[in-house]
């Protein structure tokens, strides 16, 4: 039953950067994140990362600062529930990122609220990014 389940929940193919990166360029002002079939966004989609009883401790700080959403190719500050392409499957999302600093965040949370398959409602399962910006001036890797 679980297994079927799990094969409704719509599942991330692709980011813009390398989850778990140590040097991501700081510069950065967009994170694409592209789904294995069109999706909807209810609102809770980006948030500090949470665990079983709510934001982990330095989850905040961990957050980058958000700017805007795209919708199609247009940018719009940061509203709740708006942020995908027409076709449901790339969701940009704006982000101010600072030197020599650990970011995370989490696309959905443990209790579905989030991005949906359109077909039939199934939440992604809760998804954490996590990486750190280079130094100031440091090499690219």
């Amino acid at each position: 039953m679980q297994r079927r389940y799990d094969a409704l929940r719509p599942r991330i193919v692709s980011l813009s950067i390398e989850n778990g990166s140590e040097a991501v360029d700081a510069a950065l002002r967009e994170i694409v994140v592209r789904f294995d079939r069109p999706v909807s966004d209810d609102g809770w989609s980006v948030v500090p990362v949470v665990g079983p009883s709510g934001p982990v401790p330095g989850a905040q700080e961990r957050f980058p600062k958000i700017t805007w959403k795209a919708l199609d190719s247009t940018r719009a500050t940061y509203a709740l529930g708006r942020g995908l392409d027409s076709a449901g499957t790339t969701f940009r999302l704006g982000v101010e990122l600072e030197p020599s600093h650990v970011y995370e965040l989490q696309l959905n949370t443990a209790r579905g609220y989030g991005f949906r398959s359109v077909r039939d409602g199934a939440p992604l399962s809760p998804y954490r990014i996590r990486f750190k910006t280079r130094a100031a001036g440091g090499p690219q890797r």
